[in-house]
């Protein structure tokens, strides 16, 4: 699930959200979210595959019986997976969708962003409206809470997994807020019932 949303986000960065070539990153930020990509994968492999493969007993004296013990613990596991994870898989789908609809919505917003750095006229910020844009000013990042909790709630007996979802959710509140004070110093017009990243909430 993890690896499928990294790679629509992958997939968003190069052919949905462009920038312009004048826009840079921190190293420093760069280094960190790119090893905090590396390592996080593995806190999310469930522990039902630990167990069932360290509970393989392979028949080391008939060779050609290990296939099919191997098959046997890889379905036990399997099947392990599917009974705890749908309302899981379900919330992250949520959280997926509504990412992948927002960030075509901001794209909209500004189609032609790489060619700022080949003397096109200068991009002028406009507003977001609609959806949930009507709602919080972050909803991407509000999605992304989602898509979380739908991994949290697949393996919520992952004590990394609570420390990661507290992480994720502070970062993105302090994101949030930042970008809604700048929202609201930037239009003197923006609508005051919106909130920063959770509807009707904060």
């Amino acid at each position: 699930m993890f690896q499928a949303h990294l790679l629509r986000r992958l997939l968003e960065s190069c052919f949905m959200l462009t920038s312009g070539r004048n826009d840079r990153m921190h190293t420093v930020a760069y280094v960190f979210g790119l090893s905090y990509y590396l390592v996080l994968p593995m806190t999310f492999v469930p522990d039902a595959w630990w167990m069932s493969f360290s509970r393989l007993n392979l028949p080391m004296d008939n060779v050609a019986e290990v296939p099919s013990y191997v098959s046997k613990y890889a379905e036990a596991a399997v099947i392990a997976v599917e009974q705890t994870q749908i309302v899981g898989f379900a919330i992250f789908l949520l959280g997926s969708v509504l990412q992948f609809l927002v960030h075509r919505q901001l794209s909209q917003l500004n189609p032609t962003a790489g060619a700022q750095a080949e003397g096109a006229t200068p991009h002028v910020y406009k507003l977001p409206k609609g959806g949930l844009f009507e709602y919080v000013s972050c909803p991407h990042y509000f999605a992304e809470i989602i898509i979380y909790s739908g991994l949290l709630v697949t393996q919520a007996a992952k004590p990394a997994l609570h420390l990661v979802m507290l992480w994720v959710v502070s970062n993105l509140a302090l994101a949030a807020m930042e970008t809604h004070r700048w929202y609201l110093k930037k239009f003197e017009d923006y609508p005051k019932h919106r909130k920063a990243l959770i509807p009707f909430i904060i």
